[in-house]
């Protein structure tokens, strides 16, 4: 009976004993060092390049009722991403006129999406217009000599843009000698990005 009963309490003590006293030392606790996977960290933009995006523009100018084509370049750096600037040059044609257009603006973006996916601009710079007088008025000026058929302004601009990847609707209000309103559909190639953006 007594080696009976010592049989059957040494089963019952190996049953309770836990999972991990069986499975041996924790390889920590016998010595081995374990090293933790590096932490995943956002990838970051660089800060050493300039940004250039070049592309074609359409609109309306409502001062002088004509269709506006132009090409221009935004010019940026990608420590500041923010802040570009935007040469342009265009060709003006309506009813009895034509004009040659360019200027200089800066934009300042505010970006509403991750990933600079859109965001809201303010515009402000200077331009300049050369209008000319086309078809039969052209003859005509021609015939009587009129200086008045050529004539130069400039003036200051200032106005905002939404702005959409790569895509602007910018309304754009002119001073002194020029239109007084000008509405315009663009899109700048991405020819040197500040960053790589997902759709």
């Amino acid at each position: 009976m007594v080696k009976l009963g010592s049989g059957a309490l040494a089963l019952a003590m190996a049953a309770l004993l836990p999972a991990t006293a069986l499975a041996g030392p924790n390889p920590s606790q016998a010595g081995v060092k374990t090293t933790a996977p590096p932490p995943m960290l956002p990838p970051s933009t660089p800060c050493d390049r300039y940004t250039v995006g070049v592309g074609p523009s359409l609109g309306w100018s409502f001062g002088d009722d004509q269709f506006l084509i132009a090409g221009s370049a935004l010019l940026g750096h990608s420590c500041v991403r923010w802040l570009r600037f935007e040469p342009l040059v265009g060709l003006g044609l309506g009813g009895n006129w034509g004009s040659l257009r360019f200027g200089g603006r800066a934009r300042v973006t505010l970006f509403l999406g991750d990933r600079e996916r859109y965001g809201l601009s303010l515009i402000g710079g200077w331009g300049g217009k050369r209008s000319f007088p086309i078809g039969d008025f052209a003859t005509f000026c021609k015939r009587v000599d009129l200086d008045q058929c050529w004539n130069t302004g400039t003036g200051g601009e200032l106005g905002g843009a939404f702005e959409y990847f790569d895509f602007s609707l910018s309304a754009i209000a002119g001073f002194g000698g020029l239109p007084d309103l000008v509405l315009v559909l663009g899109y700048a190639f991405p020819v040197r990005p500040a960053v790589q953006r997902s759709p």
